[in-house]
């Protein structure tokens, strides 16, 4: 199926399909492609067409992970839809036998994200349950050289975060993510639309996505040769924090007390094959999910 993106006018057909499920998505992808991350180059799909038209589509991801101390690469499902005038017809379930028969030939795991659990179930899919993770805001001394925000219309700032994500170190040796980049930057894009998470501190040569809302300090991943301490990175945060929610696991953090809860309902892992972390607290870093 990889001929389909490498002709420009099929690939438009499945974009097309894909604004009828997240209406501008394949905005946010032109997007994507304009900060070097291409959803064509880095998504394998399966479609089905009637005529020209693209009425149903599944997209299988590679994605590298460290899980428990151990590298492997995962398929992610991703992207499964179907126009509305062709639903209820069995076109999805046979987009989905065929990207899972391409998982398994490949992989010995593949995982989705989805709202929607039930969907997958009849495909060998189970919820697997993740946590988020709240952690004491550690005394600090605030650094002169904070975090400045990274703007994804600077091809500067672009290669800058492409060259951390190349030699990335894992976040967590629980569960830490190896991917080079497209995966993260789309992810980015189709959450946000600009980098607007995405900060860089250069005496750490460190990215930290973060949000700060009130006085909580929302952390998503860290992307750096070294990952620092959580002491580091808020020494870097120039805001009053009383609260850390850290949305990865936090075991490279070097924190104190950490309290885990459970993520609430809505955005479900699943996962079809062996997955050595099941059953502990993790979470699956939100700009590795598909």
């Amino acid at each position: 199926m990889t001929e389909i993106y490498s002709d420009p006018q099929m690939r438009q057909r499945v974009y097309e399909l894909l604004d009828t499920a997240w209406p501008g998505i394949s905005e946010k992808i032109r997007l994507a492609s304009a900060a070097g991350a291409h959803w064509h180059e880095v998504s394998t799909p399966f479609v089905r067409f009637d005529g020209p038209r693209a009425i149903s589509h599944a997209g299988v991801l590679e994605i590298p992970l460290v899980v428990d101390g151990e590298s492997l690469t995962v398929a992610g499902v991703h992207a499964v839809c179907t126009h509305p005038d062709y639903r209820r017809r069995g076109y999805s379930r046979q987009v989905m036998e065929e990207a899972l028969a391409c998982c398994d030939a490949r992989f010995k795991t593949a995982i989705l994200t989805t709202d929607e659990p039930l969907l997958y179930t009849r495909y060998g899919f189970r919820v697997v349950p993740e946590h988020r993770f709240e952690a004491e805001v550690p005394r600090v001394q605030r650094r002169k050289s904070g975090f400045r925000k990274l703007s994804d219309a600077s091809p500067a700032d672009v290669a800058l975060l492409r060259r951390l994500l190349r030699r990335r170190a894992p976040v967590s040796d629980v569960l830490g993510v190896l991917e080079a980049g497209e995966i993260f930057v789309i992810n980015e894009i189709l959450s946000r639309r600009r980098f607007e998470r995405i900060h860089y501190a250069e005496d750490l040569d460190l990215v930290a996505v973060y949000e700060v809302t009130g006085r909580t300090l929302r952390l998503y991943d860290l992307v750096a040769a070294d990952i620092p301490s959580l002491k580091a990175v808020v020494a870097r945060v120039t805001a009053d924090l009383d609260r850390v929610e850290i949305h990865f696991t936090p075991d490279r953090l070097r924190v104190g007390k950490v309290l885990a809860r459970a993520t609430p309902p809505g955005d479900y892992l699943m996962v079809r094959g062996p997955f050595a972390v099941e059953g502990r607290p993790f979470i699956l870093p939100p700009l590795a999910r598909c």
